[in-house]
């Protein structure tokens, strides 16, 4: 659904592209990070904007230049 969206957009031919990335954290503790069923597949990260570390996931957003998200990732 999300590529009909991005390829019927105006900048969908443009060659410009932007990145960035979120924190997706499933837990805050050790505890919950041993239990948790994400155990080997999520991991710990540092968030610069927060200042902080996170054990979790980090959401990838590819858009356009004029904002259009084209693809996403989940790492």
């Amino acid at each position: 659904m999300l590529n009909v969206v991005a390829f019927s957009a105006p900048s969908c031919g443009d060659s410009i592209r932007l990145l960035d990335s979120t924190p997706v954290p499933c837990g805050t503790s050790r505890e919950t990070a041993k239990r948790s069923d994400f155990a080997g597949h999520s991991a710990y990260g540092c968030c610069a904007t927060h200042s902080r570390y996170f054990w979790g996931f980090r959401l990838y957003l590819l858009c356009a230049s004029d904002g259009m998200p084209n693809a996403s990732e989940l790492a």
